[in-house]
């Protein structure tokens, strides 16, 4: 079987990983090894989602979600992290 390439919108409410990891891992398994995606400039609400989809989980797949999470916490806000957790968790 030939590699696979894919183009998928993130931007229409996926702001954490959840909705996304079981698709990747899923795409991953059927080959696809090439992804073009769209994600517009509103950093604000949609910045977990743009770190963990862009910078993390489609390098490697078999990431843990929730160390992801805690990494763009961590590295985004500093000493705020936890306040900025509430924030994109009530999003």
């Amino acid at each position: 079987m030939g590699r696979l390439g894919l183009e998928r919108s993130l931007y229409q409410g996926e702001t954490g990983l959840p909705p996304i990891v079981e698709d990747l891992r899923f795409y991953w398994a059927m080959t696809v090894r090439s992804f073009n995606t769209e994600m517009p400039c509103n950093w604000g609400p949609r910045g977990l989602g743009y770190y963990n989809h862009g910078v993390s989980f489609f390098w490697n797949v078999q990431e843990d979600p929730k160390a992801l999470l805690a990494d763009f916490y961590e590295k985004a806000f500093g000493p705020a992290a936890s306040a900025m957790e509430h924030y994109y968790v009530r999003w």
